[in-house]
Order: structure tokens, then sequence, then C-alpha cells
């Protein structure tokens, strides 16, 4: 169990906020073009249907000759519940508490804008503003599972300036730079009772599990990276294409707000922790690998597939360092692994407008 940081609700909400994402991984979001999600972004690095798509791969901007602006709005409507059964203090006991309410995963809106043109017959220009990256999930304070976290909020906007090449009639080459914002906030309870037994403060009253406060976190910073893309036609109505997004690495500065109450008010003055103090976070956005292929069976019909690897074994640990010289570090072990996404899809235009 951690006292001093509130890291743990970051990996907590992972967990227990984010398991309606079939389509995602880590904290990942793919919802970045309608066109892509009506066939699971099966083909998305091939396809290049609009220029939503050049978030999956660059050099499909040669595809969309002249000026294109491209929009959408997805709502994530999803729903998490946490079965409770028993938690245990550190010391022994039962922790009391709420499974956290009826639906901890909050429901959001992802943006996504791209805008695209044609600089010469070979080279297209491109910008993209989307959320890649996101997670929101709050439980209720007084829930058995408080101590690992109670609010999470943490999105990635990433605003990606792109260039493509039409080398020569079937090959396409593309890449761009990523400038990525992200800002998180966590809260979760302190469990002052506890701390007091373990570390012999002597305070009246604190009853672990019983005199809780509360650390309420938030940082943000710019991390950049890059992608690139290469889009091969072998024939009118076939391609293939790979694509590459770089791992961006981000360092979340910010401030720890805590509220005590008056026995963790009494806790903080013995030991020097629990006082409002800035914080830096190291956090990295993985990198991934992804190809697809399209193929047109006849004008009106098209067939294609994808795949996708993300180094999620990347994110090794999440460390919090505080600039209160009383608070040490807060380290959390993350033992993830790397994912992969698949899928099959087809597309059928009922004529020229409707798909």
């Amino acid at each position: 169990m951690r006292f001093r940081g509130i890291l743990p609700a970051f990996v907590a909400d992972l967990v227990f906020a984010n398991i309606s994402e079939a389509d995602a991984s880590g904290f990942a979001l793919r919802e970045t073009s309608a066109t892509g999600q009506g066939n699971a972004f099966a083909g998305a690095t091939a396809s290049a249907e609009d220029i939503s798509f050049m978030v999956n791969n660059p050099a499909g901007l040669t595809r969309h000759p002249g000026e294109n602006f491209s929009g959408t709005m997805t709502a994530i409507v999803s729903k998490a519940t946490f079965a409770k059964t028993s938690a245990t203090l550190y010391g022994g006991g039962n922790i009391s508490g709420n499974n956290g309410g009826a639906d901890a995963a909050m429901d959001s809106l992802v943006p996504a804008v791209y805008y695209a043109r044609q600089i010469s017959p070979d080279v297209y220009a491109g910008l993209s503003l989307t959320v890649p990256y996101g997670l929101i999930s709050k439980y209720d304070p007084t829930w058995v599972g408080r101590y690992y976290g109670i609010k999470s909020d943490i999105k990635t906007f990433n605003f990606n300036p792109v260039v493509a090449y039409k080398a020569t009639p079937q090959l396409s080459i593309g890449g761009g730079v990523q400038i990525a914002y992200t800002r998180g906030m966590l809260t979760n309870a302190i469990d002052f009772g506890t701390i007091n037994t373990l570390q012999s403060l002597g305070v009246g009253g604190a009853t672990p599990g019983a005199v809780d406060g509360f650390g309420e976190m938030e940082g943000d910073d710019i991390g950049f990276g890059y992608n690139l893309g290469i889009l091969y036609e072998f024939r009118p109505g076939t391609r293939a294409g790979i694509a590459y997004r770089s791992e961006i690495h981000q360092k979340l500065d910010g401030e720890e707000r805590f509220y005590n109450g008056s026995i963790g008010n009494t806790i903080s003055g013995l030991t020097g922790a629990f006082k409002n103090t800035g914080i830096h976070l190291d956090l990295t956005l993985p990198e991934s690998l992804s190809t697809g292929i399209y193929h047109e069976i006849t004008p009106r019909l098209a067939v294609m597939a994808e795949a996708a690897w993300t180094a999620w074994s990347r994110v090794t640990e999440m460390r919090v360092k505080f600039d209160n010289p009383s608070q040490s570090a807060d380290v959390t072990t993350a033992k993830w692994h790397d994912t992969m996404f698949y899928a099959l899809g087809l597309t059928y235009k009922t004529d020229n407008k409707w798909t």
C-alpha cells in the first residue's frame, strides 16, 4: 500500500475503467476516423479512403488532390463496475467501503480534425489534430479501493503536420512531426491511520482505515515525436502500406495538493510529508508499427486487412518525484506487454455518395 503519491490511481483505473475499449490497448484511443471505424480500421494503413487516414499513413495524402477538410466527433459511452469482494489493511483488518458506484467509466467525446492541400503535382501537405490517448474514470470517494484511486482524467492532444511525396506513379512516401500535449489529473485517498501505526507516531484517534485524507495531482507537458509511411499501389485498386509512429517521452510537471483533515495535518507536521508540493512524472507514449492491404474485388466492393504492433512494454514504471524533500518518490512498477491489433473488413459502395 502506498501513502505518499497518487500514481496508483493511474494504474488501477487503467485496469478497471478502460476494459471496454476492445479495439485499443493500454489507454490508447483509436477513434480518429468515422470512415475507419466503419470497417474496424481494417486496411487503415493502405486504404487512404479520405484524408482522415493520414494519421494511419501520411503517404496516403497523395491520393487526394486539391484542398480537403475532414472532421469527426466520436462519443465513447462505456460502462465499468467493480465487483466488491474484500480489501485488507496493511496491518490486518478489512477496509470498509462500497463498490465505487454503478458506473466508474465516464462518457466522453473524442474529436479529430484534418486539413490537406496539394502543393505541387507530386507534393502534398496535411495537418491533423487528434486525441490518441485518453482515459476518464471516477469512483465514489468512499469506495473500497479509494487508496488506489478515486478519479483519473488523462488526455493527449496530438498535432501532426505531415508531407507526402509521390515518388513514382505507384510509390508514395510521407512523414511528419508529432507535437503531443498531455494533461493528467489523478486523485486518491490517504490512510493516515495506517501511516500513524506503521511509523509509530502516537497520534490519538488515528484509526487505520477510518481517518482518510485526499491527494490530488495535476500535471502537463508537451512532447515531440515523428511518423513515417509508405504506400505502394501494385495496380489500380490494389495497394499496401506500412507506417511507423515513434514513441514520445514526456515529463509532466505540476502540483500535488493535499486535503488532510486535522489528524492528517498533525501527521504532516510530524513527518514533513503531505504538504502541497511540485511534482514531476515521467511518461512514455509507446511507438507503433502497422501494415495493411486494400484490394477492390469490383468497383463497388473492396476487402482490406490490417495488423499493428504497439510497444507497451516500454512502459516499465510510473515514477512521481516530489519537490518536497520529505516526500520520497512514488514508484509503481508496470508489467505491461506489447499488444497486437488485427482487423479484416469489407467496404461496399451502394453509389457514389453512400458506402
